[in-house]
């Protein structure tokens, strides 16, 4: 079994915060969402059981995450506040103890992540013991493991730029491809002029991004 976790963090955890208003910021969780359940709805020969589980702050009663779990076919989980190391960690254990072979998890700042670059991981996790996905900011948009979990996972620098060499140095994790996340004024814009190069494969919740007017 193969599961994706998705951690749909509440605006004041976000690394674009002042970036992506509220509006923005549920549109990249829709879209995200739309990612993993497509992931999650395409069978490979590596594993045809995939599950797609969406953390959630408790407290967070900004979507109707019951709603678009049911949508995307996948679990919800509130999970109390705590550092996002152990978080994380706590995620991957319980993904792990339902019989997981290979857990990966990302955030919602890459709202216009390929669905291949998720199978890819999930391929490496074949054979590597880790992986990361590096952003250009020094990032990742996705960190995964085979079990057990890493003792090192708790102590990553989650949410900031040197999470992605620090999960190379201490986990041995395979580099995977570079994707973008948004972080700053210009990701946003990148991502606006990825959305309208994209036309009709847009992701539905970013389609008005892509009309909106470049910067000045």
């Amino acid at each position: 079994m193969e599961t994706l976790i998705i951690f749909c963090d509440p605006p004041r955890h976000r690394r674009s915060r002042g970036v992506v208003d509220d509006g923005l910021a549920r549109a990249f969780i829709e879209a995200t969402i739309d990612t993993g359940a497509q992931w999650r709805a395409t069978r490979v020969a590596a594993d045809f059981n995939r599950k797609l589980v969406l953390c959630v702050d408790a407290d967070d009663e900004s979507a109707p995450w019951d709603a678009l779990a049911a949508t995307a076919g996948a679990r919800v989980e509130r999970v109390p506040e705590a550092p996002l190391g152990a978080l994380r960690t706590a995620a991957f254990t319980a993904e792990f103890d339902r019989g997981a072979r290979a857990v990966a998890a990302i955030g919602v700042d890459a709202p216009s992540l390929p669905t291949f670059l998720l199978d890819h991981a999930f391929r490496a996790l074949g054979f590597e013991r880790a992986v990361v996905g590096p952003t250009f900011d020094g990032g990742a948009w996705l960190v995964g493991a085979q079990r057990p979990v890493p003792p090192a996972l708790t102590t990553l620098p989650w949410g900031h730029a040197g999470l992605c060499a620090a999960a190379h140095d201490a986990l041995g994790a395979h580099v995977l491809p570079f994707w973008y996340d948004v972080a700053s004024a210009t990701d946003l814009e990148r991502l606006r002029w990825h959305c309208r190069a994209l036309g009709d494969r847009c992701p539905p919740a970013l389609t008005s991004l892509a009309h909106q007017k470049a910067a000045a």
